[in-house]
């Protein structure tokens, strides 16, 4: 098996390519489209932030495959990217700046990483299976907080 450092590596390109091409859309035409209900949004960015994604993970590993919540997945293999490239469709349509690219990778049926890009902020949060999770290199970590009312929740 790969370093799964290199598979992340892959993983934050293919986010950072998605979230240049959702940056450069924001106050241009999207192409609203509705899925499964009048708040279930797909629009001409989801797909192309997609396609970039696909296209890089292909390029580095023609042998994996890619779940993504537009175009679905065929075939099978060991190594399983799931895309959801434009999370939050609904905000970024309305110009609400809560959105994200999600990248995580599967391998024989287990997660083992996964990124999540926030470019409105530029943030990036990057995990790897027992490795802990980051946010832009710094190692972030829950509350220990047990308490529900001394708690914040989001």
């Amino acid at each position: 098996m790969k370093n799964l450092q290199d598979y992340l590596f892959v993983a934050i390109e293919a986010a950072k390519a998605a979230a240049q091409i959702q940056n450069y859309y924001i106050g241009r035409d999207l192409e609203i489209d509705t899925k499964s209900s009048e708040t279930d949004l797909v629009t001409k960015v989801d797909k192309l932030s997609e396609e970039k994604i696909r296209e890089i993970i292909y390029n580095k590993y023609p042998d994996h495959i890619v779940l993504g919540e537009e175009q679905g997945q065929t075939g099978q293999a060991s190594h399983r990217w799931i895309v959801d490239p434009l999370d939050g469709t609904l905000n970024y349509a309305h110009g609400f700046p809560f959105y994200c690219v999600s990248i995580a990778l599967e391998i024989n049926g287990e997660l083992q990483l996964g990124v999540v890009l926030d470019g409105t902020r530029n943030e990036l949060f990057t995990a790897i299976k027992g490795q802990g999770a980051f946010l832009d290199g710094a190692p972030i970590k829950t509350s220990t907080e047990d308490v529900l009312k001394k708690s914040m929740l989001a």
